[in-house]
């Protein structure tokens, strides 16, 4: 029986302030908050992989930054179906790129259409 592996998520320092010439911070140097658990709470996201272990470690990954809600497939066409008939859209899609049937690649292809 397979286990998915337990680990404390690392949380990044601040960036460094950026100055612009003339002295003007950088846009993209105002400090942000870190993420929170709550914060991912609300994604909803669609794990599309056909290696069992793997899309359970993904799982576990996903579980451990709070998100609640994620649904799977083994191939691309199982995720298209799982996007026609979805209650609800995905915030973030994680798909293998070389699955049996449809892959990776024909799924997004697809699903951008």
């Amino acid at each position: 029986m397979y286990s998915a592996p337990t680990a404390a998520i690392p949380r990044l320092p601040p960036a460094a302030p950026v100055a612009m010439p003339g002295g003007a911070p950088h846009p993209s140097s105002r400090v942000r908050p870190a993420p929170t658990r709550q914060d991912f709470a609300a994604l909803r996201v669609l794990i599309l992989e056909d290696d069992a272990p793997q899309a359970q470690l993904l799982r576990a990954v996903l579980k451990g930054y709070g998100v609640v809600v994620v649904s799977d497939a083994a191939d691309g066409a199982g995720g298209l179906a799982l996007l026609g008939g979805a209650v609800c859209d995905f915030d973030i899609v994680i798909s293998d790129l070389k699955m049996a049937g449809m892959d990776g690649i024909e799924f997004m292809r697809r699903a951008a259409l």
